[in-house]
């Protein structure tokens, strides 16, 4: 069963282009973020996919074009400076009319489906087969990846049962302000394992201490 989950751990990393390396640095990138991090290609290339579904590849040339030349591709395993995915979900706001915040909350949702769309083996068959399942077997999954990628830093997701399908998930990241893509995800997964899941923020963390808090409803 190890063995399977970390095959299946390395299978995922590889579909997904390691979700988010967090790696500090000196200077923060603005005033609401403390730290800088770099994000790998395919979290860029899923922004990409996003836009074209919804708003066609013109668009998406628009977009690039605003946010600059290297923009309008990306290799999946390459790592980005973070300036040009925030660049991205800024510029979509403007051009969608349409919040940053809503517009992390849609690409959290369509994370996941674009995920299991370049493919990620048996991962959703080891990691479980419902969304709290899956959610408490990601910090194993992070715990494997990190010993064959030394300097992946990936968040933490702590779940508590408080009973009556009401879950409270702590979300430990190095920086705040991903709260909006950690709901759209929530959704997407349960959506994928075909569950009534509801989600709602119940406090943001605005330091780089503290966690993200979020209430989650399994619904009959």
């Amino acid at each position: 069963m190890k063995q399977r989950l970390a095959d299946a751990s390395r299978d995922f990393f590889n579909a997904i282009g390691a979700e988010m390396s967090w790696i500090s640095v000196g200077k923060p990138y603005n005033a609401r973020f403390k730290y800088v991090v770099v994000m790998y290609g395919l979290l860029n290339r899923a922004i990409k996919d996003l836009v074209e579904t919804k708003y066609g590849t013109q668009t998406w040339i628009d977009i690039a074009g605003q946010v600059g030349p290297d923009a309008l591709d990306f290799i999946a395993m390459k790592v980005y400076p973070d300036e040009l995915t925030y660049d991205l979900v800024r510029v979509v706001s403007e051009v969608s009319g349409l919040t940053q915040h809503q517009v992390m909350d849609a690409f959290g949702e369509h994370w996941i489906t674009y995920t299991g769309h370049v493919g990620h083996g048996d991962i959703i068959s080891i990691m479980g087969n419902d969304t709290i399942t899956f959610l408490r077997n990601l910090d194993s999954m992070h715990s494997r990846l990190m010993s064959i990628y030394t300097e992946l830093e990936p968040p933490k997701f702590l779940i508590h049962d408080k009973g009556d399908g009401v879950y409270v998930m702590e979300y430990h990241s190095h920086r705040p302000g991903l709260w909006p893509v950690v709901i759209g995800m929530v959704r997407g997964l349960s959506a994928m394992m075909k569950q009534q899941v509801s989600v709602r923020l119940v406090s943001a963390k605005t330091e780089p201490v503290g966690y993200d808090t979020f209430e989650l409803i399994v619904k009959d």
